[in-house]
């Protein structure tokens, strides 16, 4: 038997990793050291494709940039094409090119499972076209087994925090691929707990919860000199998108303006999202907050430690997470943080942060208030200092588990 970890959305992802894709490398990277071989889904070709090992053993190396090189030029033109709304195209071209994948025999000539392998989906496969409908063939023809790890449901459960058509494709494809599979494996109970309420999981499929790790204190570290970082300073870490809330915090600057509290820089750290442009405008244009709050798109890896290492504190305001890998990266620099008041962020952070409700500005300037205050900061750091985070080897032992229960 081998177990196979799906890399796809590590494949020639185009610009820097996030939550999700930082997640399926140090998943990926310990099932490789385990024994394990990565594959991706080629949404061209409509195919199963054994990535060399190399490929991701590399990715570590470059996960302050992007990792594009790992895929030909070619098929990153066509991965590109489809993320632009064209895979209805990408389709059509593979049908005439290699046939349909749904007539297709099961041989070697388009997957290299064998028969009983395991198939770890560590991403969002559910948006590529045949993937699903190829999966169920394997399950009938192969026994081949499928574990997916599950982030969240926010595009079923809160579909105007996402781009519409995002939305759409989610309430189409979901439901579909989680009935193909053997084993659920949950980041969060929070996630699991959407899963089961939104009725997406069929009954007899079991669902385990994969406890997420951190191991963000370590790796080089670079002052950010390009985005004008003076100390003291805040951090928030996320896509510039309308579902971590960035406009609570700029409301609450505001606020904060108008009744003269001085708080500190924050610095935004993330790449450019969705249904967020409004937002990001008013921030660089308001001259009441311009220099106040500062957007460092393209912070790399190395600035982004640095940002976490040095930082008073952290913030997330998020509407929704599956998890909240921001605030238990906090936690691993020893800092504290304001989170937002949603079932996740509790479970990932408990008692060691300081909550506000995500849609009031008042509260969030409370918040920020009071963790300015030493003493308060200073017993939360203390805590934090007592405790042990579950590590990435923690992770991915959550996940082996898994994956042995449906061997």
């Amino acid at each position: 038997m081998t177990v196979w970890y799906d890399v796809s959305d590590l494949v020639g992802w185009p610009d820097q990793l996030t939550g999700i894709q930082r997640v399926a490398l140090e998943l990926a990277q310990r099932g490789l050291a385990d024994g394990g071989r990565l594959i991706r889904f080629d949404a061209v070709r409509s195919c199963f494709v054994e990535v060399p090992a190399d490929a991701v053993r590399s990715m570590r190396s470059v996960r302050s940039g992007t990792i594009r090189a790992t895929v030909p030029r070619a098929r990153r033109i066509a991965r590109g094409a489809a993320r632009r709304g064209r895979a209805a195209m990408a389709v059509r071209v593979a049908r005439v090119r290699h046939g349909d994948p749904e007539r297709r025999e099961v041989s070697g000539r388009w997957h290299p499972f064998g028969r009983a392998d395991v198939l770890v989906v560590l991403g969002l496969n559910w948006r590529a076209a045949h993937h699903t409908a190829l999966i169920a063939r394997l399950r009938a023809e192969l026994g081949l087994r499928v574990v997916l790890v599950a982030y969240d449901v926010i595009p079923f459960t809160s579909p105007h925090l996402v781009m519409a058509h995002t939305a759409t494709t989610f309430a189409a494809h979901v439901a579909a691929a989680l009935a193909e599979v053997d084993l659920v494996a949950a980041i969060s109970e929070a996630t699991a707990a959407d899963l089961r309420r939104a009725g997406l999981i069929p009954a007899a499929t079991p669902v385990r919860v994969v406890r997420m790790g951190t191991d963000a204190a370590g790796g080089s570290e670079q002052r950010p000199e390009r985005f004008g970082v003076d100390e003291p300073f805040l951090v928030a870490v996320g896509t510039f998108e309308i579902r971590k809330n960035y406009g609570l915090l700029y409301l609450a600057y505001r606020l904060a303006a108008e009744r003269g509290i001085e708080l500190p820089k924050l610095v935004i750290v993330g790449r450019t999202g969705w249904l967020a442009g409004d937002t990001y405008d008013v921030i660089r244009r308001d001259p009441v907050v311009s220099g106040r709050i500062v957007v460092a798109h393209g912070a790399d890896e190395a600035e982004r430690r640095w940002l976490l290492r040095h930082c008073l504190f952290t913030v997330m305001t998020s509407f929704a997470e599956g998890w909240g890998l921001p605030l238990t990266e906090s936690l691993a620099y020893g800092k504290t943080a304001l989170a937002p008041d949603i079932p996740a962020a509790h479970e990932a952070a408990g008692e060691l942060v300081r909550y506000c409700s995500p849609y009031d500005s008042g509260a969030c300037l409370d918040g920020l208030v009071e963790l300015l205050d030493e003493d308060v900061r200073g017993e939360l750091e203390a805590r934090i200092a007592r405790i042990q985070l579950p590590t990435w080897d923690d992770c991915y032992d959550d996940l082996r588990r898994a994956v042995e229960a449906v061997s």
